[in-house]
This record gives C-alpha cells, structure tokens and sequence, in this order.
C-alpha cells in the first residue's frame, strides 16, 4: 500500500526528471526524503502488486499479440484481475522532429487472425515506437492496428512504411501531424497520511 511519502514522489516523478548526474537526490531532496529511500521507493513503486498483465505493461514479449488483446478483453469486465504497479516506466519522452527525424502515424486494416504475423513485421523496425491493437467496430475507418514510426528522413519513413507493406501484403495508412498539440496528464495524488 502506498503512503503519503510514495503518493508524493509519485506526483513529482509525472512532471520529469531532473537533467542532473543524480537526479534521484534532487527528486529526494524535494520530497523531503534521502537519495537511498527515493531510489528504493521507486524500485518498489515499479514492481508494487502482483504479476502486471502483459496488456498494460509489455514485459511478456512472449506473448502474441492476439492472447494479449483477448486478456484485456478478459480483464475489462473482471475486477478482480490483479492490479498494475503504480509506477510503469520512467523513460525519456524524445521530440523527434526538433533532433531532425521523421515521425508519422500509421495504420493497418489487420485481420485477426494475421495480427500476431503483422505485429511481429512491424516490431521489427526499430524505428517503431508503439505498436498497438484498436479495435474497428462501429467505426468508419477500418483500421485496427496503430503505430508510431520514426526516422532518419521523410525518405527513409517511406522506405519502412513501403517495406511493412511488402512483408505484410497489407497497405499502411499514414497520418502525419498537421499541428502539434502538447498534451500533459498529470494524476495529482493526495499526498495527505490517510489512506
């Protein structure tokens, strides 16, 4: 269970790390904490609860995607299914295109039972940063398969994007941002003592 102290580094950790040799002391510091004591409620924060299912957190690359998209149906209408850490990740957020890369959206019309077989196509670039499963119903579009995929130049992004489709024989629509939006969620947790 997480105490005032957890739900406070937690709050702190949504709005970045500092860009220092030892940023964990500084985020310490501001939670009013030692630099051990904050490294080690991270570690915990990170694994805290069960075994995560492999839908929220992508741990379990085993996993084909299909047995992924059926758990999380499963799990959507179970509650009692075991809860994800509180904490995810903590890893750079890039802005591609300022460092000179190429960057698009791009989607597939996936059927499902060639999910698994595209997914393992399209991860396979290491351009791609997520790689997700939505489901089409009732919608006009008929994609279902989601990615992100960035690269060196606009000729090298068409060279991925026209080689997923070679591999896969299916057709890969591009959405390229015409504004950029800055979008920030941040869950600002009661950092009171009572639980």
């Amino acid at each position: 269970m997480m105490d005032a102290a957890d739900r406070k580094l937690l709050n702190l950790l949504q709005t970045g790390l500092p860009l220092v040799p030892r940023p964990f002391m500084e985020i310490a510091a501001m939670a009013g904490l030692d630099e051990k004591e904050t490294i080690a409620r991270v570690k915990s924060l990170l694994s805290h609860g069960a075994q995560p299912p492999s839908a929220v957190i992508h741990t379990d690359v085993a996993q084909p995607p299909s047995a992924v998209i059926k758990k999380c149906r499963n799990r959507s209408s179970d509650r009692s299914a075991p809860q994800t850490p509180p904490l995810r990740k903590i890893g750079p957020i890039l802005d591609s295109r300022a460092l000179g890369y190429a960057g698009t959206l791009a989607a597939m019309a996936v059927p499902d039972n060639k999910i698994d077989g595209v997914a393992e196509i399209v991860n396979s670039f290491p351009g791609v940063t997520h790689n997700y499963i939505r489901e089409a119903e009732g919608r006009t579009a008929p994609y279902n398969m989601w990615f992100t995929v960035h690269a060196r130049d606009e000729a090298a992004l068409r060279e991925i994007l026209r080689e997923i489709e070679k591999r896969s024989g299916l057709k890969a629509a591009q959405f390229d941002a015409t504004k950029m939006f800055k979008i920030s969620a941040l869950f600002e947790l009661d950092e009171s003592n009572e639980d």
